[in-house]
């Protein structure tokens, strides 16, 4: 069980984000039936027949991604600074800096809502409004 399919999407408020899948996350089995070497229609096929009242993956989290907490400052100001999701600058002496942020990570999520495939000023609003 070390292969699987990789979440590419959840949408907000759905039963897979209620239940804590998030963007990155490895499903290993559906059900208890191993994934391993699945094309991903074919996983979107049993999801789709599974029984919409109960469906049990077993799940690898995040293999790659991991979670930083970044503070606004006074001025609201988060201390870095990206470009087509990508951190392209980091503010010295500010929670980015202080907590491990570096360039060339990319935004994945913000406050739990995923904003891969968003265009910057979107991502600008969540954070914005966080």
């Amino acid at each position: 069980i070390d292969k699987g399919l990789f979440v590419a999407f959840v949408w907000t408020g759905s039963a897979a984000a209620m239940g804590g899948l998030r963007f990155g996350d490895q499903i290993l089995q559906i059900n208890g039936e191993t994934v391993a070497g699945w094309k991903d229609s074919k996983a979107l096929k049993t999801l789709k027949k599974a029984d919409a009242g109960r469906i049990t993956l077993a799940v690898r989290d995040r293999p790659w991604a991991r979670t930083l907490t970044v503070v606004k400052d006074s001025g609201n100001h988060i201390g870095f600074v990206f470009k087509k999701s990508e951190i392209t600058g980091i503010v010295k002496e500010t929670s980015a800096a202080r907590n491990g942020l570096l360039i060339h990570h990319n935004l994945v999520e913000v406050n739990g809502q995923n904003v891969v495939g968003l265009k910057d000023p979107e991502i600008l609003q969540i954070i914005a409004e966080a």
